[in-house]
C-alpha cells in the first residue's frame, strides 16, 4: 500500500503526454528495481533506455523536450525557423520538415531522445547566445516547454544563414515582423557572440527601418573588426563591413 501510494503521487506529478526519465524517478525515491516492477505491471511503458511514459499516453516531440528541459535540466529548445513557425510567422516560406533544436555546446541528448527523433529533428549546438535570454513558455496540453522568442529565433536563424536558411528567407520573415521588443533585442545583441549574426541582423533591420530598430543603441553592440563575407559575389556594405547582396537582390 505504501508503494502504491507513493506511485500514485508520482504519477500525478507527470503531465499527460510527457516522458518521465529514470533520473527523475530516482530523485523521487523510486529505485531502478521499483521502476522495473512498475513497468512489468504496466504502470509505465518504455520509451527507450532510461525513459518511460504512462499507460495510454501519446508522446510527441514536445513531451520528450519537456523531460529534457525540466527533468534533465538541459538547454535544448525549439528555435530558429521552427520557433518562428510556432509563433505563426512563416510568410509562405517552405521550411525543412525537420525541427531545429538549439542547445549549448557540450550538452548531450539522452540516447532515447536521439533514437526517437533522429529523422525529424536537427540539433544545433552553439554558444552564440546565453541560455537564459530570449526564451518563453509554450503551452502544450498539460505542460509547457521553453522555445525561443521571435527575437531570439531571428538571431538563431541568421546563425544558420546562408548554409541552411537563405538571406531571402531572413529578409521576408523580418519584413513580416513590424512589432518586436527592442529591449529584448538590445539584450540579445549585446550578449550575442557572433559578429556575423549581429551585422546581418542590423543590416536588414536598418533597411526595413521599423520603429523597433530606431530604439536600438548600436553603440553598445560589439560589431568586431574586419570584413565578413556573407555572400560570395555580393557587394561590400561599408557601414557593417559585410559582403552581401543588395536588398533588392535578396
Amino acid at each position: 500500500m505504501q508503494k502504491e501510494t507513493n506511485l500514485n503521487q508520482i504519477l500525478q506529478k507527470i503531465p499527460h503526454g510527457s516522458v518521465v526519465t529514470s533520473v527523475w524517478l530516482n530523485k523521487q525515491g523510486i529505485s531502478s528495481s521499483l521502476i522495473h516492477a512498475y513497468k512489468k505491471n504496466n504502470w509505465f511503458k518504455s520509451f527507450g533506455t532510461g525513459a518511460y511514459f504512462k499507460l495510454n499516453d501519446n508522446i510527441e516531440l514536445n513531451g520528450a523536450l519537456y523531460a529534457v528541459q525540466t527533468q534533465l535540466n538541459l538547454s535544448f529548445h525549439i528555435g530558429g525557423v521552427s520557433a518562428l513557425s510556432i509563433h505563426g510567422i512563416n510568410h509562405n516560406i517552405s521550411f525543412s520538415r525537420k525541427t531545429y533544436i538549439y542547445c549549448l555546446r557540450g550538452e548531450k541528448l539522452p540516447h532515447w531522445f536521439k533514437e526517437k527523433y533522429k529523422d525529424n529533428t536537427e540539433i544545433i549546438k552553439t554558444t552564440i547566445l546565453p541560455k537564459d535570454i530570449g526564451l518563453e513558455n509554450h503551452n502544450d496540453k498539460d505542460f509547457s516547454t521553453k522555445i525561443s522568442t521571435k527575437e531570439r529565433a531571428l538571431l538563431e536563424m541568421i546563425y544558420l544563414t546562408p548554409n541552411k536558411n537563405s538571406l531571402n528567407e531572413v529578409y521576408q520573415l523580418m519584413e513580416s515582423m513590424p512589432v518586436l521588443k527592442p529591449k529584448l533585442l538590445q539584450d540579445l545583441l549585446e550578449n550575442c557572440s557572433s559578429i556575423k549574426v549581429k551585422r546581418v541582423f542590423l543590416y536588414i533591420a536598418e533597411k526595413l527601418n521599423y520603429p523597433w530598430f530606431k530604439k536600438l543603441d548600436i553603440s553598445k553592440i560589439d560589431l568586431g573588426k574586419g570584413k565578413r563575407t556573407i555572400e560570395k559575389g555580393g557587394k561590400l556594405n561599408k557601414k557593417y563591413n559585410i559582403v552581401i547582396g543588395n536588398i533588392e537582390e535578396i
